[in-house]
């Protein structure tokens, strides 16, 4: 159990204990009863990450660490893109309290990480932050801002992917030839070494 949620539970759980259980009993068949009927299931979905974090900080990892990962990707599943800056403002909200959580995780070894309730709260943050540019941010767009760095250009070269890099010219490639598939001069192109996803246009 977390610190921080060990003061809770003793404070307030333990006295309540059967209001509690009452409350978390009627929340998850709520939740259950949205998911079969398709209505507010945002909503919904919510209210069960917020009950499988709880328990995750109770020091119940297994199986609510299970839960919360379904549950952050049908919510991702059933977002909508937003711009890039909300995106990127979202997914640094999710960094916040994974940076204040990581100091009280207690072990690495991988076969202990799976009962750390800090350790898997940490990684599903840092999931969530991932999946909120993935899913707002065209994969175009990733892999021009990508093509602008060095780091970026060699990792494009590396995985075949061709991205618009600041000189105009396509990364990822050997030559300047256009990649196949791109249109120069209101026509479709064929040639160069290109090999994966290209995203490079040409005007």
């Amino acid at each position: 159990m977390l610190p921080w949620f060990t003061w809770f539970a003793d404070a307030v759980v333990t006295p309540s204990a059967p209001l509690i259980a009452w409350v978390v009993l009627t929340a998850q068949l709520a939740v259950g009863g949205c998911m079969l009927t398709n209505r507010y299931v945002r909503p919904a979905l919510w209210i069960g990450i917020v009950l499988n974090v709880s328990f995750t900080m109770a020091g119940r990892v297994n199986p609510s660490a299970f839960y919360l990962v379904m549950e952050i990707t049908l919510l991702f599943a059933l977002s909508h893109p937003v711009s890039e800056a909300i995106a990127i403002r979202r997914a640094v909200a999710w960094l916040i309290p994974a940076t204040f959580i990581l100091p009280f995780a207690r072990t690495l070894h991988p076969r202990d990480v799976i009962d750390d309730p800090a350790l898997m709260l940490v990684f599903l943050c840092v999931i969530a932050s991932v999946s909120t540019i993935a899913t707002s941010v065209p994969v175009e767009r990733m892999v021009e801002l990508a093509a602008r760095h060095r780091l970026g250009r060699v990792g494009c070269k590396l995985l075949g992917v061709a991205g618009l890099a600041p000189d105009g010219k396509v990364s990822g490639c050997s030559g300047d030839h256009p990649v196949p598939g791109d249109v120069v001069g209101g026509q479709r192109r064929s040639g160069g070494n290109c090999r994966g996803l290209d995203v490079g246009v040409h005007q």
